[in-house]
């Protein structure tokens, strides 16, 4: 579960327009 959580790290860091994402955190 360690590499899906840093995949949506960096995917994080570079969509942070994307408020889509946010909703996973």
């Amino acid at each position: 579960m360690m590499l899906p959580s840093l995949f949506i790290y960096i995917i994080l860091f570079f969509d942070v327009d994307n408020d889509d994402i946010v909703y996973l955190f």
